[in-house]
């Protein structure tokens, strides 16, 4: 991906994600609940998460026993996944 365009999605994602007020989370907040409550236990699986965002998937299949890796583009959302992982025991950042 262009660095120009790579730098537009990252501005874009940042702005987004720092607005808690922003009515886009509360669509999300719903989604992210159907999909924490379709999530079966993980007994030690694999579990792929791209587009990670700020790591709610990703910890909701931690809690389930999924062994995680995450990927995202995004370099503030990598550091603040990386900050949730040292408590969530996420095995792979790529």
């Amino acid at each position: 991906m262009a660095k120009g365009k790579k730098d537009k999605i990252s501005k874009y994602y940042s702005e987004w994600w720092k607005n808690s007020k922003d009515p886009r989370n509360i669509v999300f907040e719903g989604l992210n609940n159907l999909v924490k409550e379709r999530i079966h236990p993980g007994n030690n699986r694999k579990a792929l998460d791209i587009g990670s965002g700020k790591g709610r998937i990703m910890s909701y299949l931690l809690e389930k026993g999924y062994k995680v890796t995450a990927v995202e583009m995004i370099l503030c959302l990598c550091i603040h996944q990386r900050k949730l992982s040292q408590s969530l025991r996420v095995q792979d950042f790529l």
